[in-house]
């Protein structure tokens, strides 16, 4: 462990909790925070140890785990480089690390001060309020990534159906050339069914299709306007 690397403030004003802090603030965590240097398959934290301090790691991996009673090994995370954890500690009734942290790969971390943090939280209404919004804004960002990436799942699985009906339809007139009509036998809501997706996003892969000129929908009717296309999201 070593406190010899540097960190350049601007790096540190990435992190997300500390993005809304005043000037002198921001110096005060400075002052108390700590850089970790750790080799491969060094612990950084214990399950159940005393949570002093909340981490961001600036290059490496760290992996969060427990241990069950077993004796088997539940991952719970895989933390990448330029992102914060163990922070949700510090608002916990239980000071202690509910897992155990350990590098996958040669890591600097750099540990901030629990205390040293909420003291700044308790003593400015304002900071806490901007410390919300910021935090607010990252949420609903994540959310939205999540929602992005659950879309994209679905239309995969859409396009993928889709192409088995073209094949299909092939077999049944070989040489048909586009645009290919796909009749439904089934609702929308069985096939959204059947694609493991909610209707709602099944509406929305479709339409999301038909606005890329891919497809085009009417009831229960599917045109394929650009077959080429439609593989190449394969």
């Amino acid at each position: 462990m070593t406190n010899a690397i540097k960190i350049p403030d601007h790096i540190l004003k990435r992190i997300h909790l500390f993005q809304s802090l005043t000037t002198e603030e921001f110096e005060l965590i400075k002052q108390h925070k700590r850089v970790i240097q750790l080799e491969a398959g060094e612990n950084l934290f214990k399950q159940e140890q005393a949570a002093y301090h909340f981490y961001w790691l600036h290059q490496g991996q760290i992996k969060l785990y427990r241990i069950s009673t077993n004796g088997n090994e539940k991952i719970i995370d895989i933390i990448q480089a330029q992102h914060s954890f163990a922070e949700a500690v510090m608002f916990m009734q239980r000071k202690s690390y509910p897992v155990n942290a350990n590098a996958l790969k040669p890591s600097i971390v750099l540990a901030f001060d629990n205390a040293t943090f909420s003291k700044i939280l308790q003593t400015s209404q304002q900071t806490c309020f901007r410390i919300m919004a910021t935090m607010s804004c990252r949420l609903h960002q994540l959310i939205n990534d999540i929602e992005e990436l659950t879309l994209q799942q679905a239309n995969s699985r859409l396009v993928h159906y889709l192409q088995q009906q073209i094949f299909y339809h092939q077999t049944q007139v070989p040489l048909s050339k586009p645009p290919i009509i796909i009749d439904l036998d089934i609702s929308k809501q069985v096939l959204a069914c059947r694609l493991s997706m909610k209707p709602e996003t099944l509406s929305r892969s479709l339409k999301q299709l038909s606005q890329q000129h891919i497809i085009s929908v009417n009831g229960s009717q599917i045109t394929i306007i650009n077959p080429e296309k439609l593989q190449h999201m394969l």
